[in-house]
């Protein structure tokens, strides 16, 4: 695995393909092809993988604001700047209302203001307000759920056929041939289901 958010070791990349393991000529370019094939699942599930996003950026004055990758898990720090003073936000737990804190509401990302236990307005500015977060479906490759996997390995076959050719059923050919027209075939998006940000086309 080439890459720490790759969704396929190289192995089972290989298997994918119908490589043989053993061979390492077209490692590097399996490689990169797993990590292409993982962010583009990525981009269009939302991060897969938990990582970390550091000092992500969001303008004040409503009572939300929605961090750009989710599902966010947890949040790491919250800082509202009102106007050169920075002011840190601590999480809001049941009993616990501090006047400054937050609430995250996950799956959906949006990150609540909150005063004394009621909702309060951002303070107002432009990109004034920075948090950091860690976003992602499964905590580490390794748990990455199985139909997830699956359809990496189906969308690792299709890229390297658009690329190399499906071979047959022995090395690298999927059971039912997909459109080679499509960077992601509606079978794979099928198989991610809800994942899916945008519904699949039929």
């Amino acid at each position: 695995m080439s890459d720490t958010l790759d969704l396929l070791t190289l192995t089972e990349a290989k298997q994918a393909i119908g490589t043989t393991i053993a061979a390492t000529d077209l490692d590097t370019t399996i490689a990169a092809y797993v990590t292409s094939a993982s962010r583009l699942l990525d981009a269009n599930c939302g991060p897969l993988v938990n990582r970390t996003y550091t000092n992500e950026t969001h303008s004040g004055g409503n009572y939300t604001v929605r961090l750009s990758n989710n599902p966010a898990s947890t949040v790491t720090t919250v800082t509202e700047y009102q106007g050169t003073t920075a002011v840190v936000l601590t999480a809001e737990t049941p009993g616990v209302l501090p006047d400054n804190a937050y609430v995250l509401d996950t799956p959906s990302g949006y990150l609540y203001r909150r005063q004394g236990g009621i909702d309060a307005l951002w303070y107002q500015g432009r990109n004034n307000i920075t948090v950091t977060y860690t976003a992602g479906r499964f905590a580490s490759t390794t748990t990455v759920d199985a139909r997830v996997k699956q359809a990496a390995n189906m969308l690792l076959r299709h890229l390297w056929a658009m690329q190399y050719g499906s071979g047959n059923l022995m090395f690298g050919e999927a059971d039912m041939p997909m459109p080679i027209g499509f960077a992601i075939p509606n079978r794979v998006k099928e198989m991610l289901g809800s994942y899916w940000l945008v519904p699949a086309v039929s």
